[in-house]
């Protein structure tokens, strides 16, 4: 289109026409820029919104109870630490030698049986193992059960809400 108003217009129109179209895409990339970043934010603010939900439902529990003392569980465990969130203990299948772990006490689910009724207790392992711990608690009758929101744990990471 510029090559045929070249030859039809007078050298300082070109020049206008040349000028006018590289205002246009700058325009263009900056309002990109400006949506993608509005896009953000409200991704983010989304997010915010998500993890206050997670964390409120965990807040004022009396007994919070982690399982799983690998390295999620501890940074789960960090993480709800520095938001002011008390934890009782983290509770493992089997009992290795770490009988504190960042202050937090290390017991063996069988330990926790009589707290059965009043305990929550957040699994902090992999989605994949997940599901089965959930039926093993269940059928030791435990009755506040929460699977740690790991793919959201992953975004408020990502986002800088969550350190992992």
């Amino acid at each position: 289109e510029i090559a045929i108003i070249s030859k039809r217009c007078e050298p300082d129109l070109f020049q206008k026409v040349r000028e006018a179209e590289i205002n246009f895409r700058s325009f263009t990339a900056i309002s990109n820029s400006i949506t993608n970043q509005l896009q953000t934010c409200l991704n983010t603010e989304k997010e915010l919104d998500e993890e206050e939900n997670f964390l409120s439902c965990l807040k004022n529990k009396s007994t919070l109870i982690l399982y799983g003392a690998g390295a999620r569980g501890v940074k789960i465990a960090n993480y709800l630490k520095e938001r002011g969130i008390q934890i009782a203990s983290f509770a493992v299948t089997d009992k290795g030698g770490e009988e504190l772990i960042g202050g937090i006490t290390v017991r063996n689910i069988s330990e926790l049986i009589e707290l059965k009724e009043k305990a929550v207790i957040l699994i902090t392992t992999s989605a994949k193992f997940q599901t089965e711990i959930e039926e093993s608690l269940t059928a030791k009758g435990f009755k506040n059960i929460i699977k740690a929101p790991n793919e959201k744990i992953d975004m408020w990471s990502e986002l800088g809400l969550f350190t992992v």
